[in-house]
């Protein structure tokens, strides 16, 4: 009996030890894992940590260190959500450096053109690209992706306003690209050239598998298999309870953590080391029969879905161009390279040899492009991590695809004017200055100090704070402890209607929601009502009377939130307010304590 009765003792003192040190490694994963950073910047973090910010900058010259941060934060991890047919695209995002419109395009900069597509109004032409990460623009800003510099190329080389989207999603490859054209198709928005770049993804995922598609399979299977009446949650099985419980454990979080395993993203881990010292030998063995095999079949399944894409497009009056893009296990010096470059992105030293074969001997379809060995002979750093573009590569790419357009049967098929016998290159900026504060069109510290004029404040305690540099002035919204509404607003003058975007970054304390106003100028209060909510970094707009649309996103980065909102306004920008809000988001209340922080205030137009 006495040594049953110590066994229990043992036995839950144990247990009670193990609460207790699950309780500490929770408060210290609460502090060390968060520590007021997002997931967005926790993927950075360890993505500059692994690789060393010397590395980075060579990547992105002329960037300082906190711009090549927020550069990644925006464009180097993405979000998916759910779309018929190509099972996910990437979800809408505001930010300085990366819009993505609901849609599914990202936006090209100020020259973007509106949406839907202004099809045969003053002779305008539409061209949709799709392809994976590189074609979306990972690690580049808006105004540097593969999209952005075709548009140039083409509106200099054709008398018609050619206006391209950019539809390249993450993890994206042809059957996913040629699905998400043609659903476009069915709903009626037909453009008049598709580009697909392609290459990268195809070897990425040989079994013709999305990269969520066992996620999906599974919850499928989940809820197919449901009994009637019962949830499909209710069918997991107690094992799969207590595996999940037992990963969810404090301490088993640290233990994963310590090996490395939490999951980075875009953004690629690395041994930065080894590469450092160009240890690139296992990637230049041999190839074996399975990687030729499996290289065949995804070539195979390629060229097939050109075919298959090409007549669909033909029978909606559309062109289709087939572009294969470079990689870096291809033509390429990999002393130029300093990342680890993953087993999922290795097949390509098989599979592009084979390609270039199949094209050398003219096997491929004429809306064939082929772009891989525009790298060849370069001397630069061309990619900013194992796969994606740095913005001269990107360039050399688009290039490459118009010099090819312009000398195929396609050109004669869209019917477009060429304004010369020769290609024209304009001049196409590849600046990695962030435009977080340029071309911004209100600066706050001005009206603040010198026309206080044009900012009004309701029951606030105003506070103007100017630091030495720039981005860093700050306001301060106060609550006065009155029953009143709490706001400031500013009087922005801007009489041009159009597509603006605001941006700001605020520090609450105290303070759960806040309340963004953007009206034009007109009497019947046109624009955009946004509640921006910090607990759970959500953004719920409501547009009034003729607005037309908006976008909202709101992240957390360490104790400031970065907060983007997309305004487009039919009579242009007039005033924009700042309100606290209350309880349940009520205009009037008496607080006590709440208050704002603003910095990094910008309104622009475009992009």
């Amino acid at each position: 009996m006495k040594s049953i009765s110590g066994a229990l003792v043992v036995f839950f003192n144990t247990l009670l030890l193990f609460a207790i040190v699950n309780v500490v490694v929770a408060l210290y994963l609460s502090r060390t894992s968060e520590n007021g950073k997002g997931q967005r910047e926790q993927v950075v973090d360890l993505f500059i940590e692994r690789h060393g910010i010397e590395t980075l900058r060579a990547a992105y010259p002329g960037l300082p260190d906190p711009e090549i941060r927020n550069l990644l934060i925006s464009t180097a991890v993405h979000g998916n959500k759910y779309h018929p047919y190509v099972e996910f695209i990437d979800t809408s995002y505001v930010s300085p450096e990366m819009l993505i419109r609901p849609e599914g395009y990202r936006v090209i900069g100020a020259e973007q053109a509106p949406w839907p597509p202004p099809k045969g109004e003053k002779g305008e032409k539409t061209v949709f690209l799709f392809g994976g990460s590189t074609a979306l623009g990972t690690g580049a800003l808006n105004h540097q992706t593969i999209a952005a510099y075709i548009q140039k190329l083409l509106r200099a080389n054709f008398q018609q306003k050619i206006n391209v989207y950019n539809f390249g999603t993450g993890a994206h490859y042809s059957t996913q690209e040629i699905l998400f054209f043609f659903d476009w198709l069915r709903k009626g928005i037909i453009p008049d050239l598709a580009i697909f770049v392609d290459g990268l993804n195809e070897h990425a995922f040989p079994g013709d598998r999305s990269a969520l598609s066992s996620f999906l399979e599974q919850d499928y299977e989940k809820i197919l298999n449901s009994l009637p009446g019962q949830d499909a949650g209710d069918q997991v099985s107690a094992f799969e309870h207590l595996r999940l419980a037992f990963f969810k454990l404090p301490v088993v979080q640290l233990f994963l953590r310590q090996l490395g395993s939490e999951p980075t993203g875009a953004l690629v881990a690395g041994v930065p080391e080894a590469l450092r010292q160009g240890d690139f030998r296992n990637l230049t063995r041999p190839a074996t029969a399975e990687e030729t095999r499996l290289s065949t079949v995804v070539l195979d399944r390629f060229t097939r879905s050109m075919v298959s894409a090409t007549g669909m497009a033909n029978a909606n009056g559309v062109q289709a161009l087939f572009v294969w893009q470079p990689v870096p296990l291809y033509k390429h010096d990999l002393r130029l390279h300093p990342f680890d470059i993953q087993p999922s992105h290795q097949l390509h030293r098989v599979g592009y040899p084979l390609m270039y074969d199949r094209y050398r001997r003219g096997s491929l379809p004429a809306n064939f492009a082929w772009c891989a060995e525009v790298q060849e002979g370069r001397s630069e750093m061309l990619y900013v991590d194992q796969v994606h573009y740095r913005p001269l590569l990107a360039r050399l790419l688009a290039e490459c695809t118009v010099r090819n357009l312009l000398s195929n049967h396609i050109v004669k098929e869209l019917g477009w004017t060429r304004v010369s016998s020769e290609i024209v290159v304009p001049e196409m900026s590849e600046r990695l200055s962030t435009p977080a504060l340029r071309d911004n069109l209100v600066d706050l510290k001005e009206i603040v100090e010198q026309q206080p004029g044009r900012l009004f404040a309701t029951n606030v305690a105003f506070e103007a704070k100017p630091n030495q540099q720039p981005d860093e002035f700050s306001i301060r919204l106060a609550a006065s402890g009155l029953a009143a509404e709490h706001y400031f607003m500013i009087s922005t003058e801007l009489a041009e209607a159009g597509e603006y975007m605001l941006q700001m970054q605020i520090r609450p304390n105290n303070t759960a929601a806040v309340r963004i106003q953007a009206w034009d100028k007109d009497l019947e209060a046109n624009g955009v009502l946004a509640n921006v909510h910090f607990g759970n970094e959500r953004v719920s707009t409501q547009t009034i009377n003729r607005s037309e649309a908006s976008l909202g996103q709101v992240e957390r980065r360490d104790q400031w939130y970065d907060l983007a909102i997309g305004v487009r306004l039919p009579a242009g920008l007039s005033r924009l307010l700042i309100q606290l809000l209350g309880p349940n988001d009520n205009n009037v209340f008496a607080p006590g304590g709440q208050s704002l922080q603003i910095r990094n205030f910008a309104i622009r137009r475009g992009s």
